[in-house]
């Protein structure tokens, strides 16, 4: 039980106890403990009801609208704020695939010229390698010519030699 029932029950047997021989109209002690407990139900029922009555009227009464009427307007500003970092977000992927592009052209500009430089490479290479194999036929037939001569010349020595 509640203290504050306890109270009201001590109190209701103390009347009991004062009155018991002067009266036997008096409320028995169960009959005033029920009242008590009738009484301290209906408070609380009473306390239910307005808090429950407090709660209507600040959901319905004019402090409910302006708190809606708050939560929407700062609802619309984040709706702002949203869109303007979408719209950023869409102009910065927008720039990003803009440069994405131009970058995939100068990639391709860039790998045909190596592309073409490289051919040029080796067709240069090539020629080289063929001047260079000319070449070497050239000294190997100069080189044979050389032999001739000098085997020649060895020869007219000795000839030279027997008529001297």
């Amino acid at each position: 039980m509640s203290q504050e029932i306890m109270h009201i029950v001590v109190n209701s047997v103390d009347i009991l106890d004062d009155n018991s021989g002067e009266n036997q109209n008096a409320p028995t002690f169960n009959h005033l403990f029920e009242i008590n407990e009738l009484k301290a139900q209906s408070q609380e029922k009473d306390t239910i009801i307005r808090k429950l009555k407090d709660r209507i009227k600040s959901l319905s009464g004019k402090d409910s609208v302006e708190n809606l009427k708050k939560d929407n307007d700062e609802i619309e500003t984040i709706n702002i704020e949203l869109e303007h970092s979408v719209a950023k977000l869409l102009s910065k992927n927008e720039n990003l695939s803009k440069e994405r592009e131009h970058l995939k052209l100068i990639f391709n500009d860039q790998f045909d010229s190596i592309k073409k430089t490289c051919v040029r490479s080796k067709e240069h290479s090539d020629s080289l390698i063929a001047q260079i194999n000319a070449k070497s036929v050239e000294n190997s037939d100069l080189n044979a010519q050389l032999q001739e001569k000098v085997f020649a010349i060895a020869t007219m020595k000795n000839e030279l030699r027997k008529l001297k």
